[in-house]
Formats: C-alpha cells, sequence, structure tokens
C-alpha cells in the first residue's frame, strides 16, 4: 500500500492511477508518435512515483485540485489524441466512480488485516498480509460468500458431511446431528441433548462417504446441493486436522481388529495381516516396510483429497486442484480439529447461527506420540497432497478468521470460549444395557472389554454436558 505526505494510497487506487497513465502514453503513440504530448497533474499536497515509472517511461503522475495543463504541438496528426484521451478518461472515470462508490462489504477493509491473535493451543497466529492479486480476489468472494451463506433465523439448516475418518468427524456428528436421531441410536445415548443454537435446528447427511456419493444421494451436484428458503438451509462441511496426526490415529485404531478399520491395505499384504495379529503394532514398524508394501496401503493415503475430488483419483495433479477448489468455493465451512476454538467462532459468524453448546467426542487409544524423523519422512511421501491441501484449507480458514474479527460489529461475531464438563465419561457404544465410567479408567479396558481390539472399536467418550459457552457455562455445570 502506497503511504504519500500523511495519506495511504490503496493498490487499487495506485494500479487505477497507473492505468490512466498508460491510457495517455499509448494516446500519445496513436496519435503519430508525436512524444513532445506532455501531460502534467499538479499538486500542491502530494506525489506518487511509481517504482517502475523509469522502465514504462511514464510520466510523473502528481496528485492534485484537479486542474490539468497540457502542452502539445497543435500538427493536424495530433488532433486524434485528445479525442481518443477524453474517451479513455471517461470510461476510466466511470470504472472508478462503480469502483469507490459501489455497494461496498467488509471485502473493502484493509488488506493488511487486523492484529495478531493466538489460537487455541496459545500459539502465535500472525496477521495476513495479503498482497498476491488472488488473495485479494479471494477476500473479496469470501466476504461476498459470508452473506449470502447465512441461513434465516428459525431456519432448519441440514449439513452435507463427507467424513474423513480420525479428522474430528464423530465430534460434529454428535453436535449437528438432529436430536432426535441422537436420543435413538444407541452409540450416542450418554450425550447431552441440550439445544446446540438459539437460532437453529440441525441435521446432518453423513456416513464415511466422499463428496461425489453424498451428492448422488441427493440426486444433485456440488453447485446445486446448497440450498436456501426462509424455512430451509442446505450446506456443506468438511472437517480437517494435521495430516500426519491423522494417518497416525487412523493406524492405531485399526491395529489388532480383523476388518482393517481406518487403515485398510490391500488383502494378503503383508502390511494387512500385520496390522490385523497385532494390537500393539507401531507406526515405526509399518514405516520401515518396503515401498512397494507400504504402497499396498495406498487407499489411506491422501485421504482429505480422495473424499474431496474422487472422480479424478487416476490424476493426482488434477484430483489436487480440484479439491482446492472446492475447499474454498463450494464448502460452506471447515470445521479445522487444530484450531478448533476459532472454527466455531466462524461456524456461528458464518451461517448467521447463534451456536452457544456442542459436544465433542473421542475414541479413547493410548499410544505412543513421538515420531522418528525416517517415520515421520515416510508418511510424509504418501500424503503430499492432504498435507497441501491443509496448508490451503489453514490459509483459507486464517483469513476467514481475520475478516470475521474486522468484522467484530456484526451480530453473529461472539469470541466467547466454550467452557467443558470436566466429568468426562466413556460407555460401550454397542451395549444397550451398559452403563459408564470415568475416563481415568478407559485405559483398564480388560474391565469393560473381552478384547483389545473390541475395546478400540467401541469405547467412547465424551463430556457429560458437553462444552457450553462461557457466559452460559455457570448455569450448566453446577
Amino acid at each position: 500500500m502506497g503511504q504519500r505526505d500523511g495519506f495511504a494510497i490503496s493498490p487499487s487506487t495506485e494500479g487505477l492511477v497507473w492505468g490512466v497513465a498508460a491510457v495517455m502514453r499509448f494516446t500519445i503513440n496513436v496519435s503519430g508518435g508525436y512524444p513532445a504530448l506532455f501531460l502534467k497533474i499538479v499538486s500542491p499536497h502530494a506525489r506518487l512515483e511509481h517504482p517502475h515509472a523509469s522502465f514504462w517511461k511514464m510520466p510523473c503522475i502528481q496528485f492534485t485540485d484537479l486542474s490539468v495543463e497540457a502542452q502539445y504541438p497543435m500538427t493536424r496528426q495530433s488532433f486524434l489524441a485528445p479525442a481518443v484521451l477524453f474517451c479513455a478518461m471517461l470510461c476510466v472515470l466511470v470504472g472508478a466512480m462503480a469502483f469507490f462508490l459501489g455497494p461496498q462489504d467488509i471485502s473493502s477493509l484493509s488488506m493488511v488485516l487486523p492484529v495478531e491473535v493466538t489460537n487455541s493451543f496459545g500459539e502465535s497466529t500472525l496477521p495476513t498480509q495479503v498482497h498476491n492479486p488472488e488473495d485479494v480476489a479471494l477476500l473479496q468472494r469470501m466476504s461476498q460468500m459470508i452473506l449470502q451463506r447465512r441461513c434465516p433465523t428459525n431456519a432448519h439448516l441440514e449439513f452435507v458431511f463427507p467424513h474423513v475418518p480420525k479428522a474430528g468427524g464423530r465430534s460434529l456428528e454428535m453436535t449437528f446431528n438432529a436430536v432426535d436421531v441422537l436420543r435413538t441410536d444407541v452409540r450416542y445415548r450418554y450425550i447431552s441433548l441440550e439445544p446446540r443454537s438459539r437460532t437453529h435446528n440441525f441435521t446432518l447427511k453423513t456416513a464415511h462417504r466422499n463428496f461425489a456419493q453424498l451428492a448422488r444421494d441427493l440426486r444433485c451436484d456440488s453447485l446445486t446441493c446448497e440450498a436456501t428458503s426462509e424455512t430451509f438451509c442446505r450446506r456443506w462441511m468438511y472437517a480437517i486436522r494435521e495430516p500426519v496426526s491423522r494417518f497416525i490415529s487412523a493406524f492405531y485404531t485399526s491395529t489388532g481388529r480383523s476388518d482393517g478399520g481406518h487403515f485398510v491395505c490391500a488383502v494378503n499384504s503383508t502390511a494387512r495381516r500385520n496390522i490385523a495379529a497385532d494390537p500393539d503394532l507401531s507406526i515405526e514398524d509399518w514405516a520401515r516396510l518396503p515401498r512397494e508394501e507400504r504402497d499396498k496401503c495406498r487407499g489411506v493415503f491422501n485421504v482429505y483429497v480422495n473424499f474431496l475430488a474422487p472422480e479424478l483419483r487416476d490424476d493426482p495433479k488434477r484430483q489436487f486442484v480440484l479439491a482446492k477448489q472446492r475447499l474454498t468455493s463450494v464448502l460452506s465451512w471447515t470445521f479445522i480439529m487444530d484450531e478448533l476454538a476459532e472454527s466455531f467462532e466462524l461456524f456461528s459468524y458464518i451461517f448467521g447461527s447463534d451456536l452457544v453448546h456442542h459436544v465433542p467426542a473421542f475414541n479413547y487409544n493410548k499410544y505412543e506420540k513421538k515420531l522418528s524423523a525416517r517415520a515421520q519422512k515416510v508418511i510424509e511421501e504418501h500424503n503430499l497432497y492432504d498435507i497441501e491441501l491443509y496448508k490451503h484449507a489453514l490459509k483459507h480458514h486464517r483469513i476467514m478468521v481475520d475478516l470475521m474479527r474486522a468484522d467484530s460489529s456484526d451480530p453473529f461475531y461472539n469470541k466467547t470460549p466454550f467452557r467443558c464438563d470436566k466429568d468426562v465419561v466413556c460407555w460401550d457404544k454397542l451395549d444397550r444395557r451398559g452403563s459408564t465410567w470415568d475416563v481415568t479408567q478407559a485405559a483398564d479396558w480388560e474391565k469393560h472389554f473381552p478384547s483389545k481390539e473390541q475395546a478400540k472399536m467401541r469405547q467412547l467418550c465424551a463430556p457429560r454436558r458437553g462444552c457450553w459457552r462461557e457466559d452460559l457455562a455457570d448455569s450448566k455445570f453446577t
């Protein structure tokens, strides 16, 4: 952003000025090549010199009180110049008026976005500096989409959710499924059923199904699945987690399971046999397998990209491009497990919903979190596209957070944090007659399950009364 003599010139304004200068230069050339035409816009207040002016041989442009002086030889060939210049300037003036006086929204805010913030893990998040023209265009589109994707108060909000395993989807199922579904599903019988939002009821179209499968189930394509009326809204949502962590979690949830769990490898492969046979198998053991053996588990590589763009599975580069496009242009909201607090702030802001209550859930599975450098490298090599998509999602998410916080007067921006019930209980999600036990007993799986394999499949834990926005938490946890 240019800064001259105490006032700022935005990149768009600077570009407009130099566009005018370019038109002037072009006019000189087409008028017969007379370089004697010299245009000077005079100002006692400010002066703007483009760093590349000498390269383009532009005239020196000075902002002014709108007085214009022009000197040129009055030859027959040069009579064309004023006419062409007048038409060009008129077009630029109309465009400028539309740009500066047209409808404004939050995308017209300064492109150097607000102050440093801290994420839910206490880590510093630097402000987003937006210089790339593609990023500026993205900001414009996103600010418009925010208002378009809001749902009328009291409308029923249905989410279409391609659920990638081990990316936080279980918590979204417990939060956004219809209360009647949660009440009758034996898996969820111990979770809080109190309303999630003061303004909307929710339902969820999900399962571990990819984008194309869900669209086909709804008999729509990606651009027609979303719907809005006074009483009903349908929106796409997604959940994503740091890819290496998700991959490791999927592995340890699956060891000792004959069905392969969330880490399915080719039938009769060494990897599949090892995973099924040993509930204590380490991810380090898997990473030491030869490359050709690891490749027999390719179905668990780059799952974020595969779920978002399954149609192009045979062309990874084009598939990645399509997944990026859908993440930023089709999905209304992406829950980022690693930035949970900001994700729920964005939920309320994007949908215009007063979210006051959510219910996190998890399968208790204790394993070694440390990873050797070699295993880290192996996992990253197998998930390169997911890693890049995660970076893209995180960048998109943080720009959205900055836009939201710059628009802090919006009634649906609420930075009040959530507080979770300290009474965390676990249960067997398949046992209708079972009871709960405290999460501190979850590691003693022998007390509740016939095998470690069964414990991994069936033990589910959650805060008994869920998590409430801080301004309501005291009344809920007493």
